[in-house]
């Protein structure tokens, strides 16, 4: 039975790697991108659980060489879902609660 599942195998294989229909003189047209659309219904999303610390060290963004908010450039961007860690017991205050709360208020301010 192990001889006859080989055999059938190997012709399958031989059968498989035979010449294509195709002619290889033929230029191939390299297939479109395709265009992602993105409806209201789907969910952008970003950690910026590092955007306070960050922020604190007056750091600068920009988009298209012009110095923009962070938060308004993931909003410009089409990003909806934001993610923000907190931590139980922090060792200093970032990511604390007051540190999240805060952030989060501003978060929603700016939509």
């Amino acid at each position: 039975m192990k001889r006859i599942l080989a055999a059938i195998f190997l012709v399958v294989c031989i059968i498989s790697c035979g010449k294509s229909s195709s002619n290889s003189n033929t230029p191939t047209t390299p297939p479109s991108t395709p265009t992602l659309t993105l409806n209201s219904d789907f969910i952008r999303g970003v950690d910026l659980s590092f955007t306070p610390e960050i922020i604190a060290t007056n750091t600068q963004y920009k988009d298209n060489g012009q110095i923009k908010d962070l938060i308004q450039i993931f909003k410009d961007k089409g990003f909806n879902t934001v993610r923000l860690r907190i931590w139980h017991t922090p060792v200093d205050t970032h990511s604390s609660l007051a540190e999240v709360v805060d952030f989060a208020k501003i978060l929603t301010a700016n939509g």
